[in-house]
């Protein structure tokens, strides 16, 4: 991928922590790109990379929100460099505002909350024999 091609993007880590808006989450992964709402990944919906109705069908549900209150961050491995270009001019006709990162080959990406790990409270040391003076 050539940065000429993205360069007029912004990267997705320059706008999560100033935006005021939801992110759309639309992940590029080897063989599906799957949208979805960062908050609500229950709510994901999947396409085959690369079928001929992909670009048009994400384009249609991008259409389900507003750019005012939403703005595309598009997460592709280089399987998806083609789509993702298409995908993102799409989005930016629509009045998106549209970042990206690239993953390597073999990053998933957590969707919902961090995992919450419980610990076990350790035993308690032993106590010591009192010094001997």
């Amino acid at each position: 991928m050539r940065e000429s091609d993205w360069s007029s993007d912004v990267c997705s880590s320059d706008l999560f922590p100033s935006h005021d808006k939801a992110r759309l989450i639309l992940n590029m992964e080897r063989e599906k790109a799957t949208l979805y709402e960062f908050d609500r990944p229950e709510r994901s919906q999947s396409w085959v990379l690369g079928s001929s109705q992909m670009t048009r069908d994400i384009e249609a549900k991008l259409k389900d929100y507003s750019p005012s209150s939403h703005y595309l961050v598009i997460f592709l491995q280089p399987e998806g460099v083609s789509a993702a270009r298409e995908i993102k001019e799409k989005a930016k006709s629509l009045g998106f505002d549209v970042g990206w990162d690239a993953l390597e080959p073999g990053v998933i990406l957590q969707k919902g909350p961090p995992p919450v790990f419980e610990l076990e409270e350790p035993e308690p040391l032993p106590s010591l024999p009192p010094e001997k003076t």
